[in-house]
């Protein structure tokens, strides 16, 4: 069939190298997408793909207590980004 349709999925977890921005530790937080896609076959080697994504990333960190903020130093800075994605691929076979 020219025609073909695929689920995909994945999670991680947040990168532990990635620099905060007042300086304190990462607290290790999930992140999904999950998405769909249609394919076309054009030629032999020559693939289309269309489909949507829906994707969830989240990042925490330690809050710092300073004298200017009401902060214990013990709870967590967050942040949550989600959005919705239409993506294009065109795949071709090298060999």
């Amino acid at each position: 069939s020219q025609f073909g349709i695929q689920f995909n999925g994945h999670a991680y977890l947040s990168a532990l190298k990635v620099q905060t921005p007042n300086g304190q530790d990462l607290v290790m937080t999930p992140s999904w997408q999950m998405g769909v896609m249609g394919s076309y076959r054009w030629k032999p080697r020559l693939t289309a793909l269309a489909g949507y994504a829906y994707r969830m990333d989240q990042m925490k960190y330690k809050t710092l207590k300073t004298a200017n903020t009401t902060s214990s130093g013990n709870s967590d800075n967050s942040l949550t980004m989600t959005g919705h994605y239409l993506n294009f691929y065109l795949e071709w076979d090298m060999f």
